[in-house]
């Protein structure tokens, strides 16, 4: 095993595991791998307050890029959203919360907020007591397998 002394202040070599750099010519500049003729590692430039750094793509360098959105307060009740390209105020308008276990559900043109729906006023329970007036059963089965047809008039008449 062999080792150096630096005292030369000369670069270390990319082989060598360095950067090649004797000095960084970018303040605060962000080194980046590089396979082009300007070198095996290249600066970024600095990007400006707000700005991210966004993917170049595949042998690309990465770039800063300002994200958009909307410059100004929207209206209550809109929320943020991509349009694809940028983000805007939603056209929809939500709710206020409601009251305790409220939940949105569209009227077809906005969200507004409402109690849920108790099963038993929408669906036949197994072990509910609900009463069906005029409604066709299916193949009914009550109690034992007694069929109902569509000249019944009684049910077990004794």
């Amino acid at each position: 095993m062999s080792a150096n002394i630096l005292t030369d202040n000369t670069a270390i070599t990319v082989a060598q595991g360095g950067t090649g750099r004797a000095t960084s010519t970018t303040a605060y500049g962000l080194i980046a791998a590089g396979t082009t003729a300007t070198g095996a590692h290249q600066t970024l430039p600095t990007g400006t307050s707000g700005q991210l750094l966004g993917s170049g793509g595949t042998s690309a360098l990465p770039s800063w890029t300002t994200p958009t959105y909307p410059t100004t307060s929207g209206t209550v009740r809109k929320v943020v959203m991509s349009d694809g390209t940028n983000n805007v105020y939603s056209t929809e308008t939500y709710p206020a919360p409601g009251a305790q276990y409220n939940m949105p559900v569209s009227d077809g043109t906005n969200w507004i907020s409402v109690a849920p729906v108790e099963l038993s006023t929408i669906a036949v329970t197994l072990n509910g007591s609900e009463t069906l007036t005029n409604k066709t059963l299916t193949a009914p089965k009550i109690n034992e397998n007694v069929a109902l047809t569509a000249t019944s008039t009684y049910l077990n008449r004794c």
